[in-house]
């Protein structure tokens, strides 16, 4: 008898635990700040924006089709 009672209790308390950690809440959605990020070339810039996505925001310095050895930006563009 003393065993069925230690077998019901433990059975109940981990019933209770176990609906204890299904909760249905909704994790509450947090603003994550957004990151800046320079790429140099065209294929970072896409690397970067399809791993990150929506959480950088990427500056890319080479348009596409350019030659990489012969671009120059103009000065208006390039800041420290």
């Amino acid at each position: 008898m003393l065993k069925r009672v230690r077998r019901g209790a433990a059975i109940l308390a981990l019933m209770a635990s176990a609906a204890a950690c299904g909760g249905t809440a909704k994790p509450v959605a947090q603003a994550q700040p957004t990151i800046a990020v320079v790429a140099t070339t065209t294929q970072v810039a896409d690397l970067t924006r399809q791993v990150e996505g929506d959480a950088v925001q990427v500056t890319q310095l080479l348009r596409p089709n350019v030659d990489r050895t012969t671009s120059t930006r103009p000065p208006p563009t390039c800041r420290p």
